[in-house]
């Protein structure tokens, strides 16, 4: 008995070793495929593109040559203002998983432009599919996931895969010819100095999201929330009187906001926490939370992207 015992134990041990080496070797196939396909878009490779994008992303783009048309703007748009396209790095963590129609893959990915003095890094994903045992990988970016596009393209689309939100780009200065101020991902950076950068008003062009502030140099906040004009020095709250000023931690990466609203005949204090991230001397990112919370990343859905409009 002791035997059988043995020899069940070496057979389990066996298949799952076997099943681990095709899952190794499932994954490998992934992510040379995924790289091709990413480096072939850096390249301007249009057939090895076309090799690896799905082929429901090309029907709903038209044609083939529609999608090289698309990829040419694209390098094209980056040219004009001196930007071209760096690099897309293929990362760690790819998730596969067995569906009904084949196999679906999630495939992290960082794209870097530069224009020499500075980089901007995007961080998403591809999605995968595989209907021959994982043997041929077509792809799509799922920057477009919860939009029509992507349900036009993949009517009928399920998974089991959960596609994380999209991130907004983070940037980085060059430390050759800089010749700006390092405000940005600046862990030292006093309140005092980042105060005195963020005076002025901002502006976004999405309606349905935090799309105007102005900071004033005595501490008081105005904004404008889904179309919704609140705070200054002295404004009406439900019927009450109330102002509403800001407090800035720049020793945190990104940057901590607080908008303390101040009810001024009860004194009662109300706080929506939110980060900033400074892109340059005229643009940040800028996201609020809810229910209390500070938000942790510059997801799309919750985050402005905001432009100099005045200095003071």
């Amino acid at each position: 008995m002791k035997n059988l015992d043995v020899l069940f134990t070496l057979t389990v041990c066996l298949c799952w070793s076997i099943v681990k080496g095709q899952q190794g070797v499932l994954v490998d196939t992934l992510r040379y495929q995924a790289e091709q396909h990413v480096l072939a878009t850096v390249n301007s490779n249009y057939d090895t593109i076309l090799e690896y994008l799905h082929p429901n992303a090309i029907d709903y783009m038209g044609n083939e040559e529609k999608v090289i048309e698309s990829i040419r703007k694209l390098h094209d748009d980056l040219a004009v203002n001196g930007w071209y396209l760096k690099s897309i790095e293929i990362q760690d963590s790819i998730i596969v998983e067995k569906q009904d129609v084949g196999y679906h893959a999630l495939v992290p990915k960082i794209l870097t432009i530069s224009n020499g003095r500075k980089e901007i890094f995007q961080k998403g994903y591809l999605l995968g599919f595989s209907g021959d045992k994982g043997r041929k990988w077509y792809f799509v970016d799922t920057s477009q996931y919860r939009t029509q596009i992507f349900r036009d393209m993949f009517p009928d689309f399920k998974t089991t895969i959960k596609i994380p939100e999209k991130i907004m780009p983070s940037v980085r200065e060059l430390e050759q010819g800089n010749e700006e101020r390092q405000f940005i991902n600046n862990k030292e950076t006093l309140e005092l100095e980042m105060k005195d950068f963020i005076i002025g008003e901002w502006e976004g062009s999405n309606p349905n999201n935090l799309n105007y502030i102005r900071f004033d140099e005595n501490g008081y906040i105005i904004f404008t929330l889904n179309g919704q004009e609140i705070g200054g020095k002295e404004f009406e709250k439900d019927g009450e009187m109330a102002n509403t000023e800001y407090e800035i931690n720049s020793k945190t990466n990104p940057m901590e906001i607080d908008i303390i609203i101040t009810d001024l005949n009860t004194h009662e204090v109300a706080r929506l926490l939110g980060i900033i991230e400074v892109i340059d001397e005229n643009n940040i990112y800028f996201s609020l939370g809810s229910e209390g919370l500070r938000p942790k990343e510059f997801l799309e859905r919750n985050s402005s992207h905001l432009m100099r409009k005045q200095k003071r």
